[in-house]
């Protein structure tokens, strides 16, 4: 059995802006949301090339873009595995604290 990344304290915060039951237990079941931290070497000021990597790093966006679909009429995402072989369908709100997830 694993610790869950995501407590229960945040599944109850998101849960009061309007996520579902089952979208909050699918949160507590995930083994990680896609967080890691840096082990590697210290990067150094003067060190421009690894300093560069980082910057790029830092402000990639979290998700795909290019795997979200927005459904306007049902207010709707759908969410496409990298594979393509999966899709995850989210309502709007429950899409916008998914997301909130990834920054917390």
């Amino acid at each position: 059995m694993h610790t869950p990344y995501i407590d229960q304290k945040k599944v109850t915060l998101f849960m009061t802006l309007k996520i579902t039951e089952n979208l909050a237990n699918r949160l507590m079941s995930w083994r990680h949301y896609g967080f890691n931290v840096f082990c590697g070497p210290r990067i150094l000021p003067r060190d421009e090339d690894a300093m560069e990597n980082l910057a790029r790093y830092i402000i990639r966006a979290s998700f795909s873009q290019e795997r979200m679909t927005y459904i306007r009429d049902e207010a709707k995402v759908v969410y496409h595995s990298k594979d393509g072989k999966q899709e995850m369908l989210f309502d709007a709100l429950e899409w916008l604290a998914a997301m909130c997830l990834l920054l917390v």
